[in-house]
């Protein structure tokens, strides 16, 4: 097997780890399947009681699998199930069926052995992923809309033409070479530093031994047994391992390293990881038979399966001890903190396993904290002593995350983007209703910004004319704390202003925050007409304004222009640079203009305001006049 795919390194993530010592988030739901060595639920612990302990120290490994030559863990069981179809098998060709990575695998192992591919796509896939195969050596064959229509397709042309057909997951060749993962994570972490500390490289592995699927019918499948993987180990950080997160699809990958790791390491913990909207695994596993789901969630498209395989699934339930719903915002999040410890970005099913290790995580020491702080005060402050916080040099909690893939649809970042710092809990997205009238804006700011670390990364606002006299924004905060994100809505509903939160809602994230604005209805003509420099009823100018994307931009930009013109339209997203443009509507009566300009001429420099002339200012009236 390692003729064609890497031993991929091991690398500690210290920036994840060490946020997640901190308890950077709030706890994620529970784990779909109660086990011994699964977390409870969080309580709400004791009201305003202070912490009596530090929070344990993490350690979090991440297995680039991502670092493969197709940039997926796919490659190991396709090229193990192809090297032992027997040289008439091989001659005859293979067929697979596949939108995205095990194609990639198939063909690069066919390209390696010498045998011709067919790869069955369905019609929609993206032609990078097409164009990838092609590169790879693979025939495909475009054909149907689903990957069940594709599937069929290739089961039929292995039936037909007498082409052997390379299962994706549900095969023991397959599975055990899957498996390899488990056993290189099991080699490397002897080799790595003691107490977590020190290079953020793996080491170990190599040579061109497999591993076992580890007492099923996988086991002895794969090149060779690897039964001296674990023997050299003693001290050190395979000794501290707590748990395996793998993630899961058809479950292949799961059921091979979940077999070879409790195989030699029975106490380790190999947990799966599913997307809530792609948990048939866990729904499986819940009804004690395989279970097929009507429909799944497409985000993590490489674990979006329906139905796991019956060898995945027996396997699995053998040996998983248990599995770890994420949302997609959790996803995102796991990129984004990948990308933080890496700078690689992985594609979202590539993340599914990172973000179930963080969610567990934060879980586990939650529940811990909650426990020490219910045994301090069932003893009473007199009676017995703060429990002791873990010393600087004790053992951390350790565990491994498999990043199963990088192959990212580059048009999928602008979703993982709006979504990361939800996923995280450090944005929260608002909708505040205020009246329409000057000063309400600022007024609205104020109240945002006032009494803690929070920068507004976004505010989309559009004058409605309601006869109530009421506009809603829909705005988004960055927060340093999941906390402060919280009181973010309080603070303004306490300013009088009627606020939602809305961060728990993906189609607010995905759809609704482009969709505001729209034309501005006027109660009347309390204008003067054009003005100048034009804008319609009401002089309405609309401008772009480019300003610093510093704490105290905004408020500064509102005091200027809120208290005496009204904002009738806002558009602002944070761009992460060091300047960022928003998009203004304001209503400057005849005769106010060099009034206007010379307020917004106060701000100095590093603010300008530019009125939209020409084909742009009539794009926008087409929408907004």
């Amino acid at each position: 097997m390692y003729d064609v795919a890497s031993v991929t390194p091991l690398e500690r993530a210290p920036r994840l780890s060490e946020r997640i010592s901190q308890g950077s988030s709030p706890p994620s739901p529970p784990p779909s399947r109660s086990s011994p060595g699964l977390p409870g639920r969080q309580g709400e612990g004791q009201g305003g009681r202070e912490r009596r302990c530090r929070r344990r120290k993490v350690e979090v490994w991440l297995k680039r699998e991502d670092l493969q030559p197709v940039f997926s863990f796919k490659l190991r069981g396709a090229y193990n199930k192809m090297a032992r179809l027997s040289p008439e098998e091989r001659g005859r060709g293979v067929v697979c069926s596949s939108a995205g990575n095990h194609a990639q695998g198939v063909a690069l192992a066919a390209a390696r052995l010498g045998c011709a591919a067919t790869i069955c796509m369905p019609t929609p896939t993206p032609e990078i992923k097409v164009a990838a195969v092609r590169r790879l050596g693979g025939a495909v064959v475009l054909v149907g809309d689903s990957y069940t229509e594709a599937q069929a397709a290739a089961q039929a042309l292995a039936v037909g033409e007498g082409l052997a057909f390379v299962a994706p997951y549900d095969d023991p060749y397959t599975i055990a070479g899957q498996g390899t993962v488990g056993a290189e994570i099991l080699r490397q972490l002897p080799t790595l530093p003691e107490g977590g500390g020190g290079g953020e490289g793996g080491g170990g592995g190599g040579g061109s031994e497999g591993g076992s699927g580890g007492g099923a019918s996988a086991a002895g499948a794969a090149h060779s047994t690897g039964s001296d993987f674990g023997e050299s180990a003693s001290l050190g950080a395979l000794d501290r391992l707590h748990a395996v997160f793998v993630p899961i699809g058809g479950g292949g990958l799961a059921a091979g390293v979940a077999a070879y790791v409790k195989a030699l390491r029975p106490e380790v913990l190999v947990i799966g990881v599913e997307p809530s909207g792609a948990n048939c695994m866990a729904a499986s596993l819940a009804l004690g038979r395989r279970a097929t789901l009507s429909k799944v969630d497409a985000f993590a498209d490489g674990v979006a399966v329906k139905g796991v395989g019956a060898e995945t699934f027996r396997l699995c339930r053998e040996y998983l001890d248990g599995v770890v719903l994420v949302s997609n915002s959790a996803i995102s999040a796991a990129i984004k903190d990948v990308f933080n410890d890496t700078r690689s970005i992985l594609e979202p099913a590539g993340a599914v396993a990172v973000a179930g290790a963080r969610a567990y995580l934060e879980r586990k020491l939650a529940a811990e904290e909650e426990e020490e702080e219910e045994e301090a005060a069932g003893a009473g402050p007199s009676s017995r002593p703060a429990p002791p916080a873990p010393s600087e040099d004790s053992d951390p909690l350790t565990v491994v995350a498999i990043t199963s893939g990088a192959n990212m649809n580059f048009d999928t970042l602008r979703l993982v983007a709006e979504l990361a710092d939800v996923g995280a809990a450090t944005e929260a997205t608002l909708a505040t209703t205020m009246p329409e009238a000057p000063g309400s804006f600022l007024r609205f700011v104020e109240a945002a910004l006032s009494g803690g670390d929070v920068q507004i990364t976004e505010v989309k606002y559009r004058a409605g004319g309601s006869e109530a006299g009421l506009a809603h924004v829909l705005w988004s905060a960055e927060a340093a704390t999941p906390r402060e994100a919280k009181l973010l809505a309080q603070r303004v509903r306490d300013a009088g202003l009627e606020t939602v939160d809305l961060s728990g809602l993906d189609a607010a994230q995905v759809h609704l925050r482009h969709l505001v604005g729209g034309r501005r209805r006027d109660n009347g003509g309390e204008g003067e007409g054009e003005g100048e420099g034009g804008g319609g009823d009401n002089d309405e100018v609309i401008m772009t304004v480019d300003f610093p994307e510093r704490k105290g931009a905004l408020r500064a930009f509102l005091r200027a222009v809120s208290p005496t013109w009204n904002v009738t339209l806002f558009h602002y997203r944070a761009a992460g640079t060091s300047a960022t443009q928003a998009l203004l509507g304001v209503q400057i009566p005849r005769g106010q203009k060099e009034k206007f300009d010379a307020a917004t001429g106060a701000l100095g420099a590093e603010f300008s305001f530019s009125p939209l002339e020409g084909d742009a200012r009539a794009a926008f009236e087409m929408f907004l006049g």
